[in-house]
């Protein structure tokens, strides 16, 4: 598979992260077979970068994503039986279905997004349920890990600011600009800019196999590209 890496670009000193070390298929080991760990993008402190780090789901996120759904939901039925209630009698024959307006639609997708997530959290807890230690890098299995503070301007609505950077990949050298991503670079200060790479390396990724206490076991092969 093809995917072009973003950069993580620190616009005051420079330090300049590799998304592709975020991507990855990460599985816990179970008597059932693998389950697919829920992660995060947060700094590690060992790697001294931004790492996948595991996410623990616990029965109140569930229940928190439960609620959410279930109001989502219910705001796209009051609206479609707003909509039917101004059917013709040809319109309830033929029982068409009410058309959702675009935010509506993002809606709906978020609500496809929120099931998901409530099914994999749910397949984790039995996995961690007797869990001691806290989330761990996914890379070096740390628990030094934390979500970045926003950067100040994160709360400025609509800031579309862009930074030019100079990009140097071995001997060559280009420049790309950069959108600030609203995060604060830990120990420094500065903020962090997502800058494309231009670059599509083909990757095959493994699965990596980690116990229920997120440290990793062993590396197997896929036999799909993703």
């Amino acid at each position: 598979m093809c995917i072009e890496p973003f950069y993580y670009i620190c616009g005051r000193c420079g330090f300049k992260s590799d998304e592709s070390r975020l991507w990855g298929r990460f599985m816990y080991e179970s008597p059932t077979g693998l389950v697919e760990i829920a992660r995060q993008t947060a700094w590690c402190e060992s790697c001294s970068d931004f790492s996948p780090v595991e996410f623990l789901p616990d029965t109140g996120k569930i229940e928190s994503l439960e609620k959410e759904l279930s109001d989502k939901k219910s705001l796209i039925e009051e609206y479609r039986v707003r909509v039917r209630q101004g059917y013709s009698w040809l319109d309830r024959l033929l029982r068409k279905q009410p058309r959702l307006t675009p935010d509506l639609l993002k809606i709906d997708f978020k609500c496809s997004d929120l099931e998901r997530q409530i099914n994999d959290f749910k397949r984790i807890m039995p996995v961690i349920a007797s869990r001691k230690s806290p989330p761990r890098c996914l890379r070096c299995s740390s628990t030094e890990c934390f979500i970045p503070p926003k950067f100040p301007s994160a709360d400025l609505e609509g800031d579309d600011f862009t930074r030019s950077f100079t990009i140097r990949d071995s001997s060559v050298s280009y420049e790309r600009q950069g959108k600030p991503m609203n995060l604060m670079h830990p120990h420094c200060g500065g903020e962090m800019y997502s800058v494309s790479s231009g670059i599509y390396p083909y990757i095959r990724f493994k699965i990596r196999v980690y116990n229920s206490e997120g440290e990793f076991l062993r590396s197997e092969s896929m036999n799909k590209d993703w």
